[in-house]
């Protein structure tokens, strides 16, 4: 979600933020369906299986730009400047939607506000379950300019050890405890495994592709998304679901990603046929979309959806999430507009 302004003419960024926030929305509109026992086998059920491994690399995505320009930034080494800049963009919008969620949220269930309460909730993970996306964000904030020192002493070979260094405990060792017949354990996580994200979308934003490079990428997210299809449906069944492959760090999602971030790198070729003023506005607005958007969806399940007879369980997904989208993007495409405010809430 990070926009530096000397870099906005990087164009395949604004693509990549615009379908990473799209697929976070779908993703959040999609799990009450996907996880739902009651509907597995169904055609809502199977089209929710098909969607979830592309959906799931919104999170990712995001790391993955924020990865790129940051450590390509020399700005990033001077980390008290860092630090002040970072910190202030993300916290303001996040404490005010974090305050609004509480409120939100204690009138829904007719509880009292509490202060006390509040801050309890600030200190876990926030007022609303997406918020741990900030915390994990600030994290990473806090590593960054010592990483871009490690990564810049690299060679590119040195890079590429590191990275799977990071993804062996989290992502490549439950993958081969899985799927061969051997068990290894060696060490805990050396660092937390959305690292590898950060780490893997600076090496492929800097990195040039060859053709057949490009093609074993789509290749390796083919196979992430199969991967993650069938086993996800071969874990569950009607008796309960077991999304085995909707881990976090799973590689299938590492693979899927991959290939979505190199392709978009290829859409600068194609510039005129994409709405570059609107996907740059949009792309500015999706860390307050991101915010907003549970509110709206929670709101329209609860009061609008819930009461609408006669509609199919697809018909409600796609209503749901035809909401989300439409609202939490329009409320904050119209604030983006307005000064002072953009910088509280977006």
């Amino acid at each position: 979600m990070d926009r530096e302004k000397d870099m906005t003419k990087i164009q395949y960024l604004d693509w990549l933020r615009s379908f990473a926030i799209l697929c976070v929305m779908l993703l959040h509109c999609m799990n009450p369906y996907i996880l739902n026992q009651n509907l597995y086998g169904t055609r809502t059920w199977m089209i929710c299986n098909l969607l979830n491994p592309v959906v799931r690399t919104g999170v990712p995505l995001f790391f993955m730009i924020s990865g790129y320009l940051l450590l390509k930034s020399p700005k990033t080494l001077e980390f008290i400047p860092f630090y002040k800049k970072r910190m202030i963009r993300i916290l303001i919008p996040f404490l005010c939607w974090d305050a609004v969620y509480y409120v939100y949220n204690r009138i829904e269930s007719g509880a009292k506000l509490s202060t006390a309460e509040f801050l309890k909730e600030l200190i876990v993970n926030g007022s609303e379950y997406h918020l741990w996306f900030v915390y994990t964000l600030i994290g990473i904030y806090l590593f960054l300019p010592f990483l871009k020192r490690t990564l810049d002493a690299c060679s590119s070979k040195e890079k590429i050890w590191l990275l799977l260094l990071v993804l062996f405990v989290p992502t490549i060792r439950p993958f081969f405890n899985t799927f061969t017949p051997f068990y290894a354990y060696l060490f805990e996580p050396l660092m937390e495994g959305y690292f590898g994200f950060v780490i893997l979308g600076y090496l492929l934003g800097t990195a040039d592709f060859s053709l057949r490079s490009r093609l074993m990428i789509y290749a390796g997210g083919l196979a992430g998304f199969l991967i993650a299809v069938i086993g996800n449906h071969a874990a569950s069944s009607a008796e309960g679901i077991n999304l085995a492959f909707n881990g976090s760090y799973q590689l299938n999602h590492y693979l899927c990603a991959s290939a979505i971030f190199v392709f978009a790198k290829q859409l600068p070729k194609m510039e005129k046929k994409i709405p570059a003023r609107f996907l740059a506005a949009y792309s500015a607005a999706s860390y307050g979309i991101y915010l907003i958007h549970v509110l709206i969806h929670k709101s329209a399940s609860k009061h609008l959806i819930s009461g609408i007879h006669g509609v199919t369980t697809l018909e409600q997904m796609i209503l749901s999430y035809l909401i989300t989208c439409t609202v939490s993007s329009g409320i904050m495409l119209l604030l983006s507009r307005v000064k002072y405010i953009n910088r509280i809430l977006l």
